[in-house]
């Protein structure tokens, strides 16, 4: 018998992330009990290096097994933090945010605006909800939110250099929770640093105008739509998605931007500039798939590139790894 190793290892992944979604939506599986997985991550690498020592025998389809089951168990995890894996739409604390935990917000409910003058860190962390990040001219940022509940409002930490914000709860597996629903408007005039980390949510996100040197963004079983195209200046970008959908449309702007993106169960969706050069370098690749040949790009060893690479006065050099996930350039729907 014949079997395709890339389709074995999807059938195979989504059979049993369907059956442990099922399982936990029936009560017959505890939802805390399926978070517990990812204290056992070591036994990705286990699976893979099985995979990796079967490859040429007449066995390698248990390794591709192997890893798709590990993998599944894994997603699983992290769905079992999401409403909808709980069968409601209050359950939603699910992942720990990293860092200690928020105390809640006096009386007087969060701080509404404020203003930056130099360099300025932003972290936006969210656990379960909905984030909108905008642009507004001059150096103040302003805050906005749904409820008037402490619980619904971001817990802010904020200096003439930094700002944070947070759920205003004490973050943990286990947590029940509302929704949160902020926007977020952050100034055009200082260099901003952002980090961006989403937990079993959505957010989106523009960037015009904003001199965006930096950005760093982690989805965990939600989604993000985050677009580039109009920041100033950026230099560097970070982005994982597990269990979870990452859509970045990329700027176009003299010089290079380089990139680290990881995908692990997940989908990562690039929109790239059509005169802007780009180069890939891929650097893990397990029951991954992609589109870089349809898109004109060529292969050397693990490397793609446009043709129009070296003439480029506009580059965007990236890294990226998936395992059991999708990586996909310039899709026809577009990544808005």
């Amino acid at each position: 018998m014949h079997f395709n190793k890339g389709l074995l290892g999807w059938g195979v992944f989504l059979i049993a992330l369907g059956l442990e979604g099922l399982a936990i939506r029936s009560g017959v599986l505890d939802a805390a009990l399926a978070r517990r997985a990812l204290e056992v991550w070591p036994f990705i690498l286990i699976a893979i290096g099985v995979d990796l020592v079967l490859q040429r025998t007449p066995a390698w389809p248990l390794g591709t097994v192997a890893v798709s089951l590990v993998f599944a168990l894994m997603a699983g995890a992290l769905i079992a933090t999401t409403p909808m894996a709980r069968g409601g739409t209050g359950l939603c604390g699910g992942i720990a945010s990293e860092g200690a935990a928020v105390p809640l917000l006096s009386p007087t409910g969060a701080i509404p605006s404020g203003t930056l003058t130099g360099p300025a860190r932003v972290t936006i962390v969210a656990d379960c909800g909905t984030v909108r990040v905008n642009a507004v001219d001059g150096a103040d940022y302003k805050l906005a939110w749904q409820g008037n509940d402490r619980a619904l409002m971001p817990a802010v930490d904020a200096s003439a250099s930094s700002l944070s914000l947070r759920r205003n709860t004490p973050g943990g597996v286990g947590l029940v929770s509302p929704a949160v629903d902020w926007t977020i408007s952050l100034p055009r005039v200082p260099v901003l640093f952002v980090e961006l980390q989403l937990n079993a949510g959505s957010a989106t996100a523009s960037f015009d105008g904003i001199r965006l040197a930096t950005l760093q963004v982690k989805v965990n079983a939600g989604s993000a739509t985050l677009d580039l195209s109009g920041a100033i200046g950026t230099t560097d970008l970070l982005g994982t998605a597990n269990a979870g959908t990452l859509s970045l449309t990329l700027p176009g702007q003299p010089g290079t931007l380089s990139g680290k993106l990881s995908v692990n169960a997940g989908t990562i969706r690039l929109c790239v500039p059509s005169n802007t050069g780009l180069r890939i370098r891929v650097d893990e690749e397990t029951l991954a798939s992609d589109n870089f040949a349809q898109r004109g790009l060529t292969k050397t060893d693990s490397i793609w590139t446009l043709p129009t690479w070296d003439q480029a006065t506009s580059r965007i050099d990236l890294a990226v790894s998936a395992n059991l996930g999708t990586i996909t350039l310039n899709p026809e729907e577009g990544c808005g």
